[in-house]
């Protein structure tokens, strides 16, 4: 574990002496946009599968805590519609 620091501080420093400021500030902003790119990405996987455990177990919908509030503000919803509507916000979330 030491090495591995001493050897990310030594690539860390070389890259210090090889960039300029201009290309400091860019690969700065290029690993932000890396972090929170990772983050939707499982963000995105991660609503998959709740999704798929409600389509083949539509009954443990009114179950769930995240979708029991549907059920509150539209009491005559159906199964279908709400899975249909998850849906839709999942599309949504992956062209995000």
């Amino acid at each position: 574990m030491k090495s591995n620091v001493v050897s990310l501080k030594r690539i860390i420093k070389q890259l210090s002496y090889i960039l300029t400021d201009a290309q400091k500030r860019a690969a700065i902003v290029v690993a932000i946009m890396m972090i929170i790119s990772s983050g939707l990405e499982l963000l995105g996987v991660s609503a998959i599968f709740p999704f798929l455990q409600m389509m083949t177990m539509p009954a443990t919908l009114k179950q769930k805590w995240y979708i029991a509030w549907i059920y509150r503000f539209i009491p005559s919803i159906t199964e279908q519609q709400v899975l249909i509507a998850i849906g839709i916000v999942i599309i949504a979330l992956y062209l995000l």
